[in-house]
């Protein structure tokens, strides 16, 4: 099972917030997603679950778009299968 995040950008208000983050999350490897307070960590997990429309790029879980990822995120990233 994989994520995949592709040139994902998200723009807010005239704010850019996320700015062409291309990134593969697979099942059974750790992955750790560290900054600042403030550093966007949420809006990226939100763009990428689907929460937020990312204002270019693309969010797949095993090559497919989802309208609900965030339960799909969990279980990729706990290494579940469904």
């Amino acid at each position: 099972m994989a994520l995949s995040i592709d040139i994902l950008s998200l723009k807010l208000k005239h704010k850019t917030l996320l700015r062409d983050i291309s990134l593969e999350l697979v099942a059974d490897h750790l992955t750790l997603i560290i900054g600042h307070n403030g550093a966007d960590k949420s809006t990226l997990l939100k763009t990428s679950s689907g929460d937020l429309a990312p204002t270019h790029g693309s969010s797949k879980l095993n090559g497919k778009v989802s309208q609900y990822m965030i339960t799909a995120i969990v279980s990729c990233l706990s290494g579940a299968q469904s």
